[in-house]
């Protein structure tokens, strides 16, 4: 009986390693076993005289290397199915959703003031759109995985978006905005109000041009639409939508974030 193992494989490789005899031969053992009796040695083994350990190459040997190919083979086999799953998520983060440090190394991008005037402006939006009798969460991760600045939903279960830009890169350099308007029936645009002339640079803008734009009122804590959205967006899965705004905000009051 063995009792462990995995010592006795550690043994094996370790005597193969550095050439040593693993395989059992009788007449080998034998002759050593001798040796030391005649030596005046008390022998620290009793020799088995069983006839099974004659055929002990076949019975033990050749099944424990067996075994050792096996798990070998086996480990192998994990470590390409770890590969596979490591290919798996690499594919998945590219094309899923923006996790939390993209979001965080999004934020980065911004000076500390830009960090501060985004801050203050989201604020003003989820204020304002709660003014308008609006459920209103922010940060809320939609189903395509993008983050939405700030959002809402009001008792005809209209959805509005608003998407916050701190700075006037941060505007024109926005490629990700359409892919907000099949999740919302309206959207805004909010901005500091020297970012960018919505009416007199209509080609910087492009498409951009046709969302809404809210702009803080002076000296005040709140925003006014100052210019009109002439996209007509229609959410999709709106009842989902709802259900996730309504989870958010149950998150909120239950665990405090």
């Amino acid at each position: 009986m063995i009792p462990d193992l995995d010592q006795v494989i550690e043994a094996y490789r370790l005597r193969q390693k550095h050439r040593g005899h693993v395989l059992w031969d009788e007449d080998k053992e034998f002759e050593r076993w001798k040796k030391k009796m005649d030596s005046g040695f008390a022998s620290y083994y009793e020799f088995p005289n069983s006839p099974y350990y004659k055929n002990g190459k076949a019975l033990i040997a050749e099944s424990l290397t067996s075994q050792l190919k096996k798990m070998e083979h086996q480990i192998q086999e994990i470590r390409k199915e770890q590969d596979k799953i490591k290919r798996m998520i690499k594919k998945k983060q590219k094309t899923s959703v923006m996790s939390f440090m993209e979001a965080v190394e999004a934020r980065n991008s911004l000076s500390a003031a830009d960090l501060r005037t985004h801050s203050e402006l989201q604020q003003k939006a989820m204020r304002w759109l709660f003014n308008q009798g609006y459920v209103v969460v922010s940060e809320l991760v939609i189903d395509n995985g993008r983050r939405v600045d700030v959002i809402g939903f009001n008792k005809e279960k209209r959805i509005v978006i608003i998407e916050v830009k701190a700075s006037r890169s941060d505007l024109l350099g926005d490629e990700k905005w359409t892919s907000y308007l099949d999740t919302c029936d309206a959207f805004y645009f909010c901005t500091p109000p020297y970012v960018v002339n919505w009416n007199h640079e209509k080609q910087l803008l492009k498409d951009k041009a046709k969302a809404g734009l809210l702009l803080p009122v002076k000296r005040g804590a709140t925003l006014e639409v100052a210019v009109s959205s002439s996209l007509s967006p229609s959410a999709k899965n709106r009842q989902e939508l709802i259900f996730q705004i309504s989870r958010m905000l149950s998150k909120k009051f239950i665990f405090g974030f």
